[in-house]
């Protein structure tokens, strides 16, 4: 295994991790994200489980591409694309006034190590 190679498995763990189990949490324990009793609480909640069910997976295949390399290169820009809409959200709701900087700069964050893994695999793999 490269240098590189080793340096891309491990951001792709620590990530996976994160995104697996915040996944998780958000599926299982939507308490925690959210709070209250009203219905539009309710809707909310809703919501945060239906993100994690679609972010446990996503974590889930970071981490089998932490382990799997080579293989795991196909999926990099679904990853991209992921990591694409989820800072555009962010983003957006910080262009209306909604969030503060803080939120799109965090949430940008896999993206541009996205790219960067991208990046850096092409020239590597010339």
């Amino acid at each position: 295994m490269t240098r590189f190679e080793l340096i891309k498995s491990l951001l792709y763990g620590i990530l996976g991790m994160v995104f697996t189990i915040g996944g998780f949490i958000g599926l299982v324990f939507p308490q925690y994200a959210v709070s209250g009793s009203s219905s539009a609480l309710k809707a909310l909640i809703h919501a945060t489980m239906e993100l994690g069910a679609a972010v446990t997976p996503i974590g889930l295949l970071l981490l089998w591409s932490a382990f799997h390399p080579k293989e795991g290169r196909k999926l990099q820009y679904v990853y991209l694309l992921f990591f694409l809409l989820f800072a555009g959200v962010h983003w957006y709701e910080f262009l209306v006034g909604n969030r503060t900087i803080g939120s799109p700069l965090v949430n940008s964050v896999p993206f541009l190590l996205a790219i960067a893994v991208s990046i850096l695999d092409s020239i590597m793999t010339r």
